[in-house]
């Protein structure tokens, strides 16, 4: 057997284990979501898509962040980004915080889901994400337990000093069995 065939019949041998994969991946992901179509019908979702502008930086000054069309530009400090609770919904209901984000530089930029009392008191975050070079889309989680004072919610995002940032988009997700 040639050395030309010997490769292209160890590419085909490679490409049809992986066909046998994907197949045998996708009859379990079938046979998972209609397991869980019952529990899915009877549970309720809201999410909202927030463009990176809506974020503030802190301080509000030009020289930590400036929001730019549909972006937050973030270059040093930090941002928030307030979560609107809809209407029939309490801050207890928010899942997770999905976030798109672009660093340009090596240091990673830091986020984290935080909750409230509106009325005073200490807040709580949830885990920490930090963020690679590139474009990243990833969630955060809010604290757990969830305090019961908390009333309001937002994503609080730590710019790496000296390196340009972008806060593309924020979608806070509720969910309610």
């Amino acid at each position: 057997m040639s050395e030309r065939h010997r490769i292209a019949s160890e590419w085909l041998r490679i490409k049809g284990r992986w066909t046998v994969k994907r197949a045998v991946v996708t009859q379990f992901l079938v046979a998972g979501l209609m397991m869980t179509a019952p529990t899915l019908a009877r549970a309720e979702t809201h999410a909202t898509v927030k463009n990176g502008a809506t974020c503030i930086p802190y301080p509000n000054e030009s020289y930590v962040g400036i929001a730019y069309l549909s972006w937050l530009w973030g270059f040093r400090d930090m941002a928030t980004c307030h979560v609107e609770i809809p209407n029939g919904w309490s801050v207890n209901q928010l899942s997770y915080m999905l976030y798109t984000v672009s660093q340009d530089g090596a240091s990673p930029m830091t986020i984290s889901l935080c909750v409230a009392n509106p009325y005073g008191g200490a807040h709580a975050c949830g885990s920490p994400r930090t963020t690679t070079p590139g474009l990243n889309i990833n969630w955060v989680a809010p604290p757990a337990p969830m305090p019961a004072a908390a009333g309001v919610a937002y994503l609080v995002i730590r710019f790496p000093h000296g390196e340009y940032s972008r806060v593309l988009q924020v979608i806070p997700v509720f969910y309610r069995p």
